[in-house]
């Protein structure tokens, strides 16, 4: 079995993220892994992220540290935005085609034929297991998937859990209430480990202290045990003062966008909890997090799939971008689950005409609705829209002293990294 037949075979199986569905019991998973011989049991330092937004930056950032200060580090994140192999990384790196084939052939077997045994999401989470413990990783940072209580990483025992921000998003799994959404994120966690918290909303924050009251755990809780503020922004970085126990020391994060400043934080109590007490960020790079990947024109991608996190990015582009003279076009696509009225608010900002496009996944919002819906927020002359994501691309850079921002769906943003042949330069394919 080769790569292209292991990612074939892969993506045969259920795939809830496409389906925006998610699992009813972890009986399936909790089965896959005691006929896999229980390959979590043996992990050592897991290093579990959940919540709504930001917990891909917040892996990487933490990731990306322990692997400057020298261990040996994986990295479990999804969505993948070209290759399932972004999802598992060791030390930055991406699992090679031989490793990802081999395991997935060592996997085959306990699945094949048994239909809601290994979903593709369980599946890469058991291939990342296997691969961290063949490596001998001393950390292992997993990004949880759509929820927290019936996620499959949730069966991994952990030594400290992380809980970003908790807003709406997935509501069809996961409710529209924030306390009973901060109750399934927070199901991520089972035992009586401890946590770093992010600043919450209020009810989101009266769940988990009910939680963490009835767990007995101890809790880091930005605004309380620890905080920031930022001392001064470029388009390289970010310098920050992160504060705790009466001490303040000065971070540089190499990343554009105001925003990962808190996640820079959460990430950097993460770490010194677990001994890095000077955290590095040398060389960070988060793929479609507010990246820019061309010049001429300039091209800034950003992987804002819902309101929470578009109302961020667009605020951020006014904010780097806004007072440049130069044509601001919004590319836009994005999946038909999200909430479009909020969404559309967003919409507003420095741009001199916004292209509409769908990506290519059965999940995606048609580019008409998109358009028709879209109207009353601009005139109508400066809003446009392609069926393809590459026609849009390729009308968006009819201006090569323009500015492109490219966001709404990271399906969307794979397919511009793929239109313009970047995999091997942003994602180290």
């Amino acid at each position: 079995m080769d790569f292209e037949q292991a990612r074939g075979y892969l993506f045969s199986l259920i795939d809830y993220e496409k389906k925006n569905k998610g699992p009813k019991s972890l009986e399936p998973f909790t089965h896959l892994l005691s006929i896999s011989g229980h390959p979590e049991l043996g992990m050592s330092n897991v290093v579990k992220v959940a919540g709504t937004k930001a917990k891909g930056s917040v892996s990487h950032m933490i990731a990306k540290a322990f692997s400057n200060a020298g261990e040996k580090t994986g990295l479990f994140t999804s969505p993948h935005l070209v290759d399932p192999r972004e999802r598992i990384r060791l030390d930055d790196t991406p699992i090679s085609k031989e490793d990802f084939a081999e395991i997935f052939k060592r996997i085959m077997p306990l699945i094949d034929g048994r239909r809601g045994i290994g979903t593709v999401f369980e599946t890469l989470t058991l291939m990342s297991l296997l691969f961290f413990r063949q490596n001998n990783a001393k950390f292992s940072i997993y990004e949880a998937g759509l929820g927290g209580r019936l996620d499959a990483t949730s069966l991994i025992p952990e030594t400290l859990t992380v809980i970003t921000p908790i807003g709406f998003d997935h509501t069809k799994i996961l409710g529209n209430n924030l306390g009973k959404i901060a109750t399934e994120k927070m199901g991520i966690s089972k035992g009586r480990t401890n946590l770093v918290i992010a600043r919450q909303h209020p009810l989101a924050m009266r769940a988990i202290t009910e939680i963490i009251r009835d767990k007995k755990q101890k809790a880091f809780v930005e605004g309380i045990d620890f905080n920031y503020s930022i001392t001064s922004v470029t388009k390289k970085g970010i310098l920050l003062n992160f504060n705790y126990y009466k001490k303040t020391e000065p971070y540089f994060i190499p990343v554009m966008g105001r925003f990962q400043a808190q996640n820079a934080a959460i990430a950097i109590m993460t770490l010194k909890f677990l001994g890095i007490e000077q955290p590095s960020f040398d060389g960070l790079s988060i793929p479609s997090r507010f990246q820019i990947i061309h010049k001429n024109p300039d091209i800034i991608i950003d992987g804002a799939h819902n309101a929470f996190s578009l109302t961020n990015a667009i605020r951020e582009f006014k904010y780097y971008f806004g007072k440049e003279k130069k044509k601001k076009t919004l590319v836009f696509g994005i999946m038909k689950d999200k909430k479009i009225d909020n969404i559309k608010k967003s919409l507003y900002g420095p741009f001199d005409r916004i292209i509409f496009t769908k990506p290519k996944t059965p999940r995606a919002l048609d580019p008409f609705l998109s358009f028709t819906e879209g109207k009353t927020t601009m005139p109508l002359k400066h809003i446009e829209y392609e069926k393809d994501s590459k026609d849009a691309l390729e009308h968006a850079m009819d201006d090569n002293s323009g500015i492109v921002f490219i966001t709404g769906s990271f399906y969307l943003c794979g397919e511009i990294i793929e239109h313009l042949h970047l995999e091997q330069k942003l994602l180290g394919l």
